[in-house]
């Protein structure tokens, strides 16, 4: 009993053993092969991009997230910047990083990993940022006021173009242009009232002094035909 006992035991070591030389060897073969890298996203933000991609072994689909992962940006004239290290972000094997191409245009943008390894590339296209006042002299100096400054802050802080908006040029209050129509309209009206006086006045003068004339007229006349009918009298 103790001799099988001891085989028994010696039996069960050496299948531990066993398995524990294999199992380590198994594991790390499930991972053995090339890897994938797939582009999930990239973030423009002037002539800097934010890439982020997804790293997984070819065998199994499972991420790699142990891998050493680089992006490497090409020209369309050959011009290759310096590679940049995408650090990892997550368990999934996903890793993120931005470049700065520094210029817009057409770009070829390489990624290579390690452990697994695998490469791929992606064409970029970089815009050009949008003109500001200092890269355009000219806005600068139609926008901020001649000669290109800006207007100067008075005492409570807010510049001169705030505390014109602010201020009195931004319109007469309703009231008060209601009041400016009121006397407008009433000064108007007043004005043809008088000048309908003047003129009845002047034309009842008018009429009076033709009468006065008609008149002045009619008593000449009759002087005259009185005068006439008489004649001189006669010497004795």
């Amino acid at each position: 009993m103790k001799i099988r006992s001891f085989m028994i035991a010696v039996v069960l070591a050496v299948a531990a053993v066993a398995l524990a030389g294999v199992l380590p060897g198994a594991r790390a073969g499930a991972h053995d092969g090339d890897g994938i890298i797939t582009m999930e996203a990239a973030h423009p933000a002037g002539t800097s991009i934010h890439f982020i991609v997804r790293v997984t072994w070819e065998n199994d689909g499972h991420p790699a997230a142990d891998a050493v992962v680089t992006a490497t940006a090409v020209g369309g004239d050959g011009t290759q910047l310096t590679p940049v290290t995408l650090a990892p972000v997550d368990d999934d094997g996903r890793y993120a990083n931005a470049i700065d191409f520094g210029s817009s245009g057409a770009w070829t943008v390489r990624f290579t990993s390690i452990d697994p390894t695998g490469a791929a590339k992606v064409s970029q296209t970089v815009e050009a940022p949008p003109a500001t006042l200092a890269d355009d002299p000219a806005a600068a100096s139609s926008d901020s006021g001649e000669g290109g400054f800006a207007p100067a802050d008075d005492d409570t802080g807010a510049s001169g173009e705030a505390a014109a908006s602010d201020g009195g040029d931004s319109g007469m209050p309703i009231w008060l242009v209601g009041a400016a129509a009121v006397v407008v309209f009433g000064g108007g009206f007043l004005a043809l009232r008088t000048v309908r006086r003047y003129r009845s006045e002047a034309a009842a003068e008018e009429a009076q002094f033709e009468e006065l004339e008609a008149v002045r007229t009619a008593g000449k006349a009759s002087e005259m035909s009185g005068g006439t009918t008489a004649g001189p009298k006669a010497e004795t």
